[in-house]
């Protein structure tokens, strides 16, 4: 006998008391009846967002024949747009754009696509992004625009060049995001409550 293995009777036996302790359970109860799975379905928007991970064109078109919103959020606030910098997917984001997608949506941290595509290093993205009247100059909750975001020399010129080209000056546009803050905290005092 090899060491650690049980004796054919102990064997026996243990298997015995198993199915005696199984008989009369809630698995002995149990139908065993062949039942089909119930069908699960998803939001169509869940459905949406899935087209878009899976690169489904034609699925993703029939969601939106439906009615879809081809900028429908998940729970973070990343739209499909969002979804295609973050993973690089240039063909869909194209298709996207000639759909009508937001280039300038906000997730929840107010990331629009291009600051996505610029954290992630996508010069071919954010060019297109770019060519498709992406702003350079929206700020991000943390006060990032997409420049400060970005990973490499490629991508940090090419966003640069742009803000020229649109004469945006970061210095300018936070000090003006700050007063807006600042404007808005005054009104909230004074009415007493966060509009």
């Amino acid at each position: 006998m090899f060491p650690g293995r049980v004796p054919d009777t102990a064997a026996r036996e243990l298997k015995n008391k198993q199915i005696k302790s199984w008989v009369g359970s809630e698995t002995d109860r149990a139908s065993s009846e062949y039942r089909p799975p119930k069908n699960i379905k998803f939001p169509l928007g869940v459905s949406l967002i899935a087209a878009c991970y899976t690169k489904d064109q034609e699925e993703f078109k029939r969601l939106l024949d439906l009615g879809v919103d081809i900028n429908t959020r998940n729970p973070g606030g990343l739209t499909c747009v969002h979804l295609c910098c973050i993973n690089g997917d240039y063909e869909f984001l194209e298709f996207l754009i000639k759909e009508g997608a937001d280039v300038n949506i906000q997730d929840n941290d107010g990331w629009t696509p291009l600051h996505a595509a610029s954290s992630f290093g996508s010069e071919e993205l954010v060019r297109l992004l770019l060519e498709h009247g992406a702003d350079v100059s929206i700020f991000s909750c943390e006060t990032e625009l997409p420049v400060d975001l970005s990973q490499n020399n490629s991508v940090t010129k090419l966003l640069t060049e742009a803000m020229q080209l649109k004469r945006v000056d970061p210095d300018q546009v936070r000090q003006t995001e700050a007063q807006l803050l600042l404007r808005d905290a005054k009104h909230w005092l004074e009415i007493g409550r966060c509009e």
